[in-house]
């Protein structure tokens, strides 16, 4: 009995240690706040369940070594009373819901990478009067009537619609009607 005990302790011992590398190389990883979630899900649902293994696995022993069809086919687990496979398997089911927060979050990450290099490569291709353009949106916190513009930059009304219209077929900016203006709004 006691032999078990201690493969238990070296099994949470080898556990800590892992979840102390995990911890480790968080450290040098840059994670999104779903993906720091998705990690804090994992980790408590997997302490849970060694919690709970902890906590059943002596009376699962005791009522093993008791039963009488040891040589006949009993095994430890028909001793873990029916809280325990509860207990086991909603922590299994959160720990699954926890990897596959990971999972979407790294998915949403890579895609937001791509697109950012994606944008960066049209801005880096945009025209001097696209960019000043660009730029003077982007000073204005991404939100500016279209009038503004014309006034800041001192171009002409056609010359600032036809800029950006290129800018808004780029995918850059988006221009939304307020009454009898234009709103020309930075996409993210």
């Amino acid at each position: 009995m006691k032999h078990h005990i201690v493969e238990l302790g070296e099994t949470s011992f080898s556990a800590a240690y892992k979840l102390f590398r995990l911890i480790k190389i968080m450290k040098t990883h840059k994670f999104s706040i779903i993906e720091y979630a998705g990690i804090a899900i994992i980790i408590l649902s997997v302490l849970s369940f060694l919690m709970l293994l902890l906590v059943s696995l002596p009376d699962a022993i005791k009522g093993h070594l008791s039963c009488q069809l040891v040589s006949g086919g009993c095994t430890i687990f028909g001793h873990f009373s029916m809280e325990a496979y509860v207990g086991f398997i909603s922590t299994i089911v959160i720990m699954l819901f926890g990897i596959w927060v990971l999972i979407k979050s790294r998915k949403e990450m890579k895609t937001a990478i791509k697109t950012h290099e994606a944008t960066k490569e049209v801005i880096q291709k945009l025209s001097d009067d696209e960019k000043k353009i660009y730029d003077h949106v982007i000073q204005h916190d991404g939100i500016i009537f279209q009038n503004e513009i014309v006034k800041d930059l001192g171009y002409s009304k056609v010359k600032t619609s036809r800029i950006l219209d290129k800018l808004e077929t780029k995918g850059l900016i988006e221009r939304r009607r307020r009454g009898m203006a234009n709103l020309v709004v930075l996409k993210k």
